[in-house]
């Protein structure tokens, strides 16, 4: 059991018990975004503790983000406005959502007080450190690996039949994503690729607004590729 500080809030004093563990895997801690991040070879990923209170009751979740700048520089370039709104993350998630943790019914935040007392001590504060850390090793740590390849990406993008991916955001980003990691690393299907989206668009139930977007989004992509040499930029 790793000792606190009794006069610290009881967030603080959880990321005391867990820092260590974050540092030794390499994170370091912005205490202003109360955030874990660490550079690996073709990306960022960042995990981040939030907070839910009840009256004097705290306890705490995970979220987590992977930002790849190769392919944030493309999308940049294929659609500037709407990249300054996703510059921070590629793909991102939250203990409460993840399919995978909802499927188990696993806990998606853990209490840092005393169930029966309702206070808080270093005993139920290192019991939520604990069973924080589990969850992240066991839905978190897997999600990073997997994505650490970026084939992977593409054929979870362009998995067919193409279908939204919530985790990568809307307009248009799958769309260029799918298209360029396509292009990347299975160009002989490249043309049939092509041809999905553009039914996966007609057939598409969104409002009008946003399949024109997602008409933009497929139009702008598909000149861009014509244009720029992709695999230099994402292999590089």
């Amino acid at each position: 059991m790793i000792i606190t500080d009794p006069s610290k809030r009881p967030s603080e004093r959880l990321i005391q018990i867990v820092s260590g563990y974050f540092l030794s895997k390499g994170f370091v801690y912005k205490k202003s975004l109360s955030q874990f991040c660490r550079t690996m070879d073709n990306r960022k990923e960042m995990v981040s503790i939030f907070y839910n209170r009840t009256g004097n009751l705290v306890s705490a979740t995970l979220t987590w983000t992977v930002l790849f700048p190769s392919l944030e520089k493309i999308y940049k370039a294929i659609d500037i406005d709407m990249a300054k709104k996703y510059n921070e993350a590629t793909l991102w998630n939250d203990l409460l959502n993840y399919p995978a943790r909802r499927k188990n019914n696993d806990p998606s935040e853990f209490d840092l007080y005393d169930k029966d007392s309702l206070k808080y001590d270093d005993f139920s504060i290192n019991t939520g450190a604990i069973d924080l850390i589990a969850g992240y090793e066991k839905y978190i740590e897997p999600y990073f690996a997997h994505y650490s390849d970026l084939k992977n990406l593409e054929k979870d993008l362009n998995e067919l039949p193409l279908h939204h991916h919530a985790h990568i955001g809307y307009s248009g980003r799958q769309i260029t994503f799918g298209l360029v990691l396509g292009k990347t690393f299975d160009a002989e299907n490249f043309n049939s690729l092509v041809d999905n989206y553009r039914q996966y668009i007609l057939n598409d139930t969104e409002k009008i607004e946003f399949k024109k977007k997602m008409e933009q989004s497929f139009e702008n992509t598909l000149r861009y590729l014509k244009s720029s040499d992709v695999n230099k930029i994402i292999l590089s």
